[in-house]
């Protein structure tokens, strides 16, 4: 029981501690984008990745990937850190590929699709709350039996 104490404890600290320095770093990047060579070394660099894909180094973070898609080159940090299972990351646009059109053009049916039925799906749900909520229930004893 002690043994489980003390490494929770370590765990803890050194997340506390990663934290700290992430921090540190993301604010060091805003005060000079570039960065110095010590910052540079701190990074890594995924590669490309998709919106809803794994991401190279880091795994499957949706709030990180959603993050990093919110990113432009004019503004090429985020307002904060992210804690992932694996880590504290610090997160930088470097370089943004568009999609292929080709491919694109491959799956745009399919895409149209899936959108279409979130809209239907979104609108029938929308619709169903509104008549939950203007309708008035009543129950007529000796009709269910």
């Amino acid at each position: 029981m002690r043994k489980e104490v003390i490494a929770d404890l370590k765990k803890k600290k050194q997340q506390a501690a990663a934290e700290k320095d992430a921090q540190a770093l993301l604010e060091a990047l805003k005060i000079d984008p570039q960065g110095d060579t010590a910052t540079k070394s701190a990074f890594t660099a995924t590669g490309y990745f998709k919106r809803n894909a794994s991401i190279p180094e880091i795994g499957y973070e949706n709030e990180i990937s959603s993050a990093a898609f919110m990113l432009t080159p004019e503004k090429p940090l985020p307002e904060k850190t992210f804690t992932g299972t694996k880590g504290t990351y610090v997160i930088r646009l470097k370089n943004r590929k568009l999609p292929d059109a080709e491919g694109f053009d491959k799956e745009k049916d399919q895409i149209k699709a899936t959108l279409l039925a979130r809209k239907q799906s979104s609108t029938f749900m929308a619709w169903l709350q509104q008549v939950k909520k203007s309708s008035e229930i009543t129950i007529k004893e000796g009709v269910v039996e």
